[in-house]
């Protein structure tokens, strides 16, 4: 895989559905209150997609700075040319050790079986980068979560 190409994209051209989320919840004051503060230390992950973005990771930021009113913010670009299954899992290593909930795990282990991700790879590498157990109940758990209408902040 070749490396990222850094840009300023524009927040009007990102797409809003967010389909490698892997938090079932991106909202937050506390990020809010830090890019006001500070900036945006991090550029998001964005692949370039049918004229416009998609974010590969980094929700939560950009979903503040479109509180803030922001019009543009920075972005290291991927190759579009991956298959969604390998965006899921740069999404997810991307955030690798970061505190993550059950409910979290789940949804993003839904989102997985979605993208279908075979089994093998959720028990293996996902829930263990999300600090999950490999136990196979969290396919179920994930199927349930997956079932259920996405939570994002009003966008």
């Amino acid at each position: 895989m070749e490396g990222y190409v850094y840009k300023r994209i524009k927040l009007a051209s990102v797409v809003r559905d967010f389909p490698f989320a892997s938090r079932y919840k991106t909202s937050g004051e506390r990020l809010v209150k830090s890019l006001t503060a500070r900036g945006m230390l991090l550029p998001v992950i964005a692949a370039e997609k049918d004229g416009g973005y998609v974010i590969i990771s980094g929700e939560a930021r950009f979903l503040a700075a479109l509180q803030l009113g922001w019009e543009e913010i920075p972005a290291n670009l991927i190759s579009p040319e991956l298959e969604d299954k390998d965006l899921f899992l740069i999404s997810i290593l991307s955030n690798w050790n970061q505190r993550t909930t059950e409910l979290d795990a789940v949804f993003a282990a839904g989102r997985a079986l979605q993208l279908q991700i075979n089994q093998e790879t959720i028990l293996e590498e996902i829930l263990p980068a999300l600090g999950m157990s490999s136990e196979k109940h969290w396919l179920e758990e994930a199927r349930e979560v997956a079932r259920k209408p996405l939570y994002f902040a009003d966008l």
